[in-house]
């Protein structure tokens, strides 16, 4: 049985909290902004914990407020939409434009490893973690980002950069949502352990984690000396990777393709 994250886990675990958006009354649109995001939060038939069902209903008006609050959509409402499925994956369709976050996913999470997630609900930061990688696919698809590379290597950056970007000045929070992030990595390439994929639209699952902590370190040095992390720092140093500079290039990107649907003030920080 799942306790109730405690009031520090709770801030860091909820993603959307940003401190730089402004109320609803002073929001700085973009070209337009006619459409809203939606969440909807399913029962679960016994996949996840009911305490995990009510932790994303009692969170669902502010996920709701911060994300409307942060991007204007021109085009068409995103639906998010926690569920049972049949698999354990999160995905989303361009029709009819909806984000399906499945509680098999987070439940796949929890067990791994003798539960080696749950610590310090870490399987809630890595679950909403995927969740911003689903919402990257949805800001592609809305805003027309054009690209040169894969549509999931650029999710990955739009997660990556939303994800830590949105812990506002809280310190604490930005390195849990960073080590959130390398245990992302971690799980990806432990979960296709052995089986590469080279014909597949994600990057192999190997290099995905190198990206993953190369990113995450490169925006909070405090988690530099983990021990977890330290064989994949080494190596990243020694290809000549310089961390810091990959992630506020991503960001700047980030940035550039889709500044003009953001409500911040320009020259501010997100």
């Amino acid at each position: 049985m799942f306790a109730r994250p405690a009031l520090e886990i709770l801030f860091f675990t909820i993603v959307f909290v940003i401190s730089s958006c402004s109320s609803d009354s002073n929001r700085n649109a973009g070209p337009s902004d006619r459409f809203d995001f939606f969440v909807t939060v399913e029962d679960s038939s016994s996949i996840i914990d009911p305490t995990l069902v009510a932790y994303f209903r009692d969170q669902q008006p502010a996920i709701e407020n911060v994300l409307n609050n942060l991007f204007s959509l021109p085009e068409r409402d995103i639906n998010i939409v926690y569920q049972d499925c049949m698999v354990e994956n999160a995905r989303y369709l361009s029709e009819p434009s909806e984000i399906i976050m499945c509680y098999r996913l987070l439940a796949a999470i929890t067990n791994a490893e003798d539960g080696i997630y749950q610590q310090g609900n870490a399987m809630l930061g890595m679950f909403n973690w995927i969740t911003w990688h689903e919402i990257g696919h949805a800001l592609i698809d809305h805003y027309d980002i054009p690209s040169l590379g894969q549509k999931e290597d650029m999710a990955d950056s739009l997660a990556t950069v939303f994800f830590l970007e949105t812990s506002g000045s809280n310190i604490l929070a930005r390195v849990k949502r960073a080590r959130a992030i390398v245990l992302v990595g971690e799980y990806i390439n432990t979960l296709n352990s052995g089986d590469l994929r080279w014909a597949d639209a994600h990057t192999v699952s190997p290099q995905r984690q190198y990206n993953l902590v190369c990113w995450a370190v490169g925006a909070e040095r405090n988690i530099e000396n983990d021990a977890n992390i330290q064989q994949i720092v080494t190596e990243l140093k020694a290809a000549r990777r310089i961390c810091p500079n990959e992630y506020a290039e991503k960001k700047a990107a980030m940035e550039e393709l889709i500044g003009a649907y953001l409500n911040i003030d320009r020259g501010g920080n997100l």
